[in-house]
């Protein structure tokens, strides 16, 4: 039996031919680059994603969050690049709510917040008397896997009688879940993200499945636990 170390990854050059910066943020590269290598925020080891997949590479926003101003950068960048008219934002009460708070300060929107469960997936609205019928919601959060945790905002946003109208990201996972993103951007109108996480992620019945699961002693279950008091 061995342990599985978690390191991040801090070179640069590294980094790039892992997490491909969008190109319409192209003039925010360098920037982006070192924000992720300076936090330690892209993770090599061994993870299982909320979605149960398991991959050897996972993207801590937690990391980024830790200094204010990396937040303020990254959505003052994702707000420039928003080009339709909304009228509220919705987040869940984990890490992507940061993000939200500082793209709703910059637009001088309404934020609304969703509960979650313990895998983290939104359950329902905090403030839904904040979220009025009708209103064109954005919806915002860190990085997205599967499209399940952000269906489930989705849903959220017209049971209460609301248009989605766009989602805006810091980071998705092309490598096996593009079609299903694609998918998701094409019903919503528009999918804003600024880095796609290059890596693959693997499928199993259970950890029993996966050989490292087996081969090891210690697995690292990467899922964000901060959440709003």
């Amino acid at each position: 039996m061995s342990n599985i170390s978690m390191e991040p990854i801090r070179d640069v050059e590294t980094i790039k031919s892992l997490a491909h910066v969008n190109p319409e943020f192209r003039d925010y590269e360098n920037e982006i680059y070192k924000i992720i290598a300076s936090t330690g925020a892209l993770l090599k080891g061994h993870f299982v994603l909320l979605s149960g997949k398991h991959s050897d590479y996972f993207m801590r926003f937690n990391n980024i969050c830790k200094h204010s101003d990396n937040v303020v950068f990254i959505a003052k960048a994702i707000v420039s690049k928003i080009d339709f008219e909304f009228d509220a934002i919705i987040s869940p009460d984990t890490a992507g709510i940061l993000l939200a708070h500082e793209v709703a300060k910059i637009t001088n929107r309404t934020r609304i917040t969703a509960s979650t469960d313990e895998k983290n997936m939104p359950t329902d609205l905090i403030n839904f008397i904040d979220l009025k019928e009708g209103a064109k919601v954005l919806v915002v959060n860190d990085m997205t896997t599967t499209t399940d945790g952000l269906r489930k905002l989705i849903a959220l946003v017209k049971k209460y009688k609301a248009t989605p109208i766009g989602i805006a990201l810091f980071a998705t996972r092309g490598k096996n879940e593009k079609p299903e993103i694609d998918s998701l951007a094409n019903e919503v109108g528009r999918l804003i993200a600024m880095v796609d996480l290059d890596v693959a992620s693997h499928e199993y019945l259970g950890s029993s499945e996966c050989k490292i699961c087996v081969d090891s002693n210690y697995l690292d279950k990467p899922v964000e636990s901060w959440k709003l008091n």
